[in-house]
């Protein structure tokens, strides 16, 4: 294991994200449509207040957890992965597309599960056919089959194949295989035609999935100058009319391929193209986001672009309400967990600290990473003359009190007197998303009773501020803080507050208040503080 691992880990799990933000408005949509409304799709079509769940980040992290659950490491068992689908997932709820038995192919498995139809007889050709067994989930669930195995396509193929079993079969489970080997080659290599025939190298020659990557990559060969020219050659020989059931494999890796290679290794062009594409823009859009992504790292995802408007938040839709409000960071050091694990190593401090504290840690680590943190000031002001203030925060290496990275907030102006909030969503709301794509339940992520600690620093150049941990009640909006306490510019001050009893409360939001002090501050000033 390779100590940048991590850090390429964090960037194709962000990458995967992204990818199905992406294309998750244009989801169904075809070629022509997009191109008639959007013309050139550069940026994300729809603004998200908040990106609710999606079936394409469920699966890579819930069916990743019978890695851990089933306890056979390398070994795992398609019955594992099996398991983790059976305890994770709501019953006909969520999760994934319940389209029916016969119909939707992880419902089809699913039930078949549940009737006491082992996997991977549960996800056969022999058991459901060749119509359901070969839909596009064998490839969109399995990124972090290759992510847990990076450098390694031989482990990634290996997992993948167990993995991909469970609900699908035949070219299906060749493109779960394939997708995963090329995520975990991307960690060493940099030339997409090499990563994409060491994925070949996986699967049978003289299957149909093999059969149509090599096409797509000979008529790159022979005309690499137009991408479009390249779709128009699949869509009349290999699109949907060719392929039966609602979302065939075979068409939408021929618009993956497509992208890799007329992407030239640019993330920005790459997710691009496949969504323009059309047909299942989220699924391709996360697959060939997590492979660039690997491949180039953190620095080849343009930041305010991309990074920014996702802002770290994974919503899920497990049975698991605890779990359902992650981040982006935490599952990334999820994987990285268990790929140092199967490497049979320990991972470096921090991170095997930071792993054990598990998903109520705020880290910053990672580069970028801001744990779906926010700020806002309680203004004193006027409504009718508001002050038009710059809040913002963002990961930094200015300081930090552990590790070599912390939380940059920054408000301008702050009035003296005014309060500063830096804090996290531990509950939300479906007024809080854009959506209600695949119907998310939350339990809150803390509670009356629990201990919070927080380390905080205000710079030499800041206002003077007094400081306290607090938690708000989403039903009354009550604040409740922690003892305050004044801070000393330029040293770390380690903050704990426990939750006081509070009959009825529903905690949505913990973080750090500051007090700015009377006289010490103007207009112009600004309040800055580090968490």
């Amino acid at each position: 294991m390779k100590k940048e691992y991590l850090e390429r880990i964090y960037a194709g799990w962000l990458a995967k994200i992204i990818g199905i933000r992406y294309g998750a408005p244009v989801e169904g949509w075809t070629y022509e449509k997009i191109k008639n409304i959007y013309g050139e799709l550069t940026d994300y079509p729809v603004d998200y207040r908040e990106f609710a769940a999606d079936d394409d980040s469920n699966g890579p992290l819930f069916y990743l957890r019978g890695l851990e659950d089933g306890g056979h490491g390398a070994e795992m068992t398609a019955q594992d992965v099996a398991n983790a689908l059976l305890n994770y997932a709501p019953y006909e709820h969520g999760f994934f597309w319940w389209g029916g038995y016969g119909t939707s192919t992880e419902h089809t498995a699913y039930l078949n599960l549940r009737s006491g139809i082992p996997a991977p007889r549960s996800g056969s050709i022999a058991q459901n056919g060749s119509t359901i067994a070969e839909q596009i989930g064998g490839q969109i669930f399995i990124d972090t089959w290759g992510l847990v195995a990076p450098g390694n396509p031989a482990l990634a193929a290996k997992l993948a194949s167990k993995a991909a079993s469970v609900t699908h079969d035949g070219n299906a489970l060749y493109g779960g295989i394939f997708v995963a080997v090329c995520i975990s080659v991307a960690f060493e290599e940099k030339e997409i035609k090499k990563i994409l025939e060491t994925g070949l190298s996986y699967i049978p020659s003289d299957c149909e999935y093999a059969k149509i990557v090599r096409t797509v990559m000979e008529f790159y060969e022979e005309h690499p100058q137009n991408w479009r020219d390249c779709f128009a050659y699949i869509h009349a020989n290999y699109g949907y009319d060719k392929y039966p059931g609602n979302c065939h494999i075979i068409p939408n890796i021929a618009v993956m391929i497509l992208a890799l290679l007329y992407g030239n290794g640019d993330f920005s062009d790459t997710i691009a193209i496949v969504t323009m594409c059309g047909w299942d823009t989220d699924c391709n859009g996360g697959n060939v986001a997590t492979i660039i992504g690997v491949r180039n790292g953190l620095e080849g995802i343009d930041y305010d672009r991309w990074r920014k408007p996702v802002h770290d938040l994974l919503v899920c839709s497990s049975v698991m309400g605890s779990l359902n409000i992650m981040d982006i960071p935490y599952g990334a050091l999820y994987i990285g967990k268990m790929a140092y694990e199967l490497a049979g190593e320990e991972l470096p401090e921090p991170w095997k600290e930071l792993a054990e504290k598990r998903i109520h840690s705020c880290h910053f680590e990672f580069p970028g990473s801001t744990h779906s943190m926010q700020i806002r000031v309680d203004s004193m002001t006027d409504e009718k003359d508001p002050i038009t203030r710059e809040c913002c925060v963002c990961n930094t290496d200015e300081s930090a009190h552990s590790g070599s990275r912390s939380l940059k907030a920054t408000a301008v102006p702050v009035n003296s007197g005014e309060r500063v909030f830096v804090y996290q969503k531990t509950y939300y709301e479906p007024k809080d998303f854009h959506d209600s794509r695949y119907d998310p339940c939350f339990s809150p992520l803390v509670y009356p009773g629990q201990t919070v600690h927080g380390s905080v620093m205000l710079p030499e150049y800041a206002g003077e501020a007094d400081c306290s941990l607090y938690v708000r009640d989403l039903r009354s909006g009550k604040i409740f803080t922690g003892k305050s306490v004044h801070l000393k510019k330029g040293c770390w001050q380690e903050l704990s507050f426990r939750i006081p009893s509070w009959e009825g409360a529903l905690i949505g939001e913990m973080g750090v208040c500051f007090d700015l002090l009377m006289g010490t501050a103007s207009n112009s000033d600004l309040c800055r503080t580090f968490g």
